[in-house]
């Protein structure tokens, strides 16, 4: 059944129509064809009042567009699945003690992309493949193994500085990290779920293609919070980390500090910009008790979410790489070999 009959009904033709939707849509535009059905001859000349027909996905080069981003993850999946099967051999050769972060990191990539494989499959659920919660389940698990991956790294960091000569990991960032890790899932894997099937519809609705705002501000709040604190740490370990190894006689210029440092920088802006991220949404959705979602109003093949789960793996690869030169072997001093070492590979 058609969701806003009383709104379409004031339309007499298609372009009417397209325009309310697209060209024209306000903030409190309601859709009126079952999510993820449109009229047909959506985004011709020739829409059809009155016939929900026609799938968001044949709208598009969907199909194209899925098999262009399923060949991109493929590719960073067979890489990471072969910087897994280093780690794990190397912590079987070790044979005693656990993964360390870098070595994390390379699995939690792995499990990443796996999920995205799947995610992509139909990646907005303009297919009918996927129930909207799923999709909403799916990004919550890859940001969630995304951002372990830092928090990972974050506390090498600060075991390298604050551990000692037997660099033991201080109680306070294990702590911090169960806390926010904690934080984390809750906020991007069950609430994922609760923002749509919590979605105040209006009674007697249904559309399975909306999700609450104010449940997704809240959700949101979640990554801004471990985002920032752990932006704060990364800046201020930083700059003891850099003067570490300057006291400890490592050149400014070396390769092994300019990479390090780079890290730092990456980490700290992608933190930041998480934070800006998420709050701007939080400020824009909060005061919004339902969201639809949105008829496609024009064919493209960006995804701005698929490019961003292609781009963040990338960076992530490349620096959990286990093949890597290690940083001991480019050092000038033997003296400062082990702490380049720790820092750059994310701790022993």
């Amino acid at each position: 059944m058609p969701f806003a009959n009383d709104v379409v009904a004031n339309f007499t033709t298609g372009d009417q129509l397209f325009a309310y939707a697209c060209t024209d849509r306000q903030a409190d535009w309601l859709p009126w064809c079952p999510f993820p059905y449109i009229n047909a001859g959506w985004g011709t000349d020739n829409i059809t009042l009155g016939d929900c027909s026609m799938l968001y996905s044949e709208t598009q080069p969907y199909l194209t567009k899925r098999i262009v981003y399923s060949v991109l993850n493929l590719v960073l999946l067979l890489v990471s699945l072969q910087h897994v099967k280093v780690c794990v051999g190397r912590k079987r050769d070790r044979k005693k003690g656990g993964f360390n972060p870098k070595e994390l990191g390379c699995l939690y990539t792995c499990a990443a992309l796996v999920v995205n494989a799947i995610r992509i499959l139909d990646m907005t659920c303009w297919a009918g493949m996927y129930d909207y919660a799923a999709s909403k389940l799916f990004n919550g698990f890859i940001i969630s193994f995304m951002m372990m991956v830092v928090l990972g790294i974050v506390k090498a960091w600060v075991t390298v500085v604050d551990g000692g000569k037997a660099k033991v990991t201080p109680a306070w960032i294990l702590n911090l990290e169960k806390g926010m890790m904690g934080l984390l899932v809750f906020c991007e894997v069950p609430m994922a779920v609760m923002e749509v099937v919590l979605a105040p519809l209006p009674e007697g609705q249904e559309y399975a293609g909306a999700f609450s705002g104010v449940i997704n501000s809240v959700k949101g709040l979640g990554l801004v919070v471990v985002s920032g604190t752990y932006a704060a740490v990364c800046f201020v370990y930083a700059k003891k980390i850099v003067a570490q190894l300057s006291a400890g006689g490592a050149a400014s210029g070396d390769a092994a500090n300019k990479k390090l440092i780079t890290y730092m920088r990456c980490a700290m802006l992608g933190l930041s910009l998480g934070v800006l991220y998420k709050a701007a949404f939080f400020l824009l959705r909060m005061s919004s008790p339902i969201i639809y979602e949105v008829p496609p109003c024009s064919a493209g093949f960006v995804d701005m979410l698929s490019l961003t789960y292609v781009a963040i793996p990338c960076i992530i690869l490349y620096a959990t790489n286990p093949n890597a030169v290690k940083a001991s072997k480019v050092g000038s001093t033997s003296s400062t070999a082990s702490t380049k070492t720790s820092v750059v590979e994310g701790g022993k």
